[in-house]
């Protein structure tokens, strides 16, 4: 070995890892174990408020291209579905569907069954 590259490695071996490799003031590189509480949650909440975001601008998108497209284009999802139906009972808020009663349910496919025997 030359003297420079063994004087480092004897410089290295002396030093805790810490020392010989310190993070940078930015970003303190640290496991999830030596994070304190009060990081933690910081941590999620900027993990969520960056979540919130690309899903707001996708949803953006989404409903431009459905706009270009003409008006209602084909979306994914029962929300979504029932947001375009607009007029059902299930897709207003905070009123029930006429399929949550399971009386109610079974009255409706006895009345078909029996329209269908008659008919």
């Amino acid at each position: 070995l030359s003297d420079r590259t063994r004087s480092h490695w004897l410089l290295s071996v002396s030093q805790a890892p810490e020392e010989t490799f310190r993070a940078s003031s930015k970003r303190d590189l640290k496991a999830d174990e030596e994070l304190t509480p009060a990081e933690k949650k910081s941590a999620r909440a900027k993990r969520k408020r960056a979540s919130k975001l690309k899903r707001a601008e996708k949803e953006a998108e989404r409903k431009s291209r459905a706009a270009a497209a003409g008006g209602l284009a084909q979306t994914m999802g029962r929300k979504s579905e029932a947001e375009a139906r607009g007029a059902g009972a299930a897709g207003r808020k905070g009123q029930r569907s006429e399929y949550v009663k399971s009386a109610g349910m079974f009255s409706k496919l006895q009345d078909q069954q029996n329209a269908l025997k008659a008919g």
